[in-house]
This record gives C-alpha cells, structure tokens and sequence, in this order.
C-alpha cells in the first residue's frame, strides 16, 4: 500500500510542476499581450511624437499629425528637403543659441516655462 501511496504523492508532484510551469507562460504570455496592445496604442494614436515630459507639451497634441511626418522609404524630394528645412530653422538657431554649460541651458526661457 505504501508503494502505491508513494507513486500517487510523486504523480501529485509531477502535476503540481506542470501546473506551475503552465500558470508561469499563461502569466507571461498574458503580460507580452499587454505590452504589445500598449505599445501598438501608442505607436498608432501619435502619442510617440510628443515628449510629454516637457512642460505645456500637452497643448501640442491638437499640432502633431501625419503632416510633421517624412516617409522612412522611398524617394526623398527637393520639395520635401525645403519643407524640412523651412519648418526646423527657427528651431535650430534657438538650440544654436544655448550654450550648453551655462546656466542659461536651464533657464526658464530655454525649457519653455515663462
């Protein structure tokens, strides 16, 4: 009787394992399911284009569409090279004109908050 005791305790075992190994991929795959609906939400709604940590960054959604956007493939025009370079001059003299190791990098004026 103890021999069939033992061989039940050791099935009780095996299953115990199997089950824990099936809730560990269960919860794992649950969790990269999540992550990846996350990160097509985010990816798909624009919100990538933003760095909200930037103070009045949340003004900006209403500005950032598909027409800041550049294809990543394909033939690159003159047209398109204008367009860049129109939009980002204004912007490029403002960080040409901070020198980095002042305290004028952090000033309110420079971070944007007055």
């Amino acid at each position: 009787m103890s021999q069939a005791t033992d061989s039940i305790d050791l099935y009780d075992e095996r299953r115990g394992q199997r089950n824990l190994k099936i809730l560990f991929w269960l919860i794992t795959g649950a969790a990269a399911a999540v992550v990846g609906v996350s990160l097509w939400l985010y990816y798909s709604s624009g919100t990538f284009l933003l760095d909200l940590s930037r103070p009045r960054q949340g003004e900006m959604v209403d500005l950032a569409d598909e027409s800041w956007t550049f294809p990543a493939a394909g033939e690159l025009e003159a047209d398109d090279i204008e367009r860049f370079m129109s939009e980002f001059s204004g912007m490029r003299g403002r960080i040409n004109d901070i020198h980095a190791f002042t305290d004028q990098a952090l000033s309110d004026e420079t971070l944007g908050i007055k």
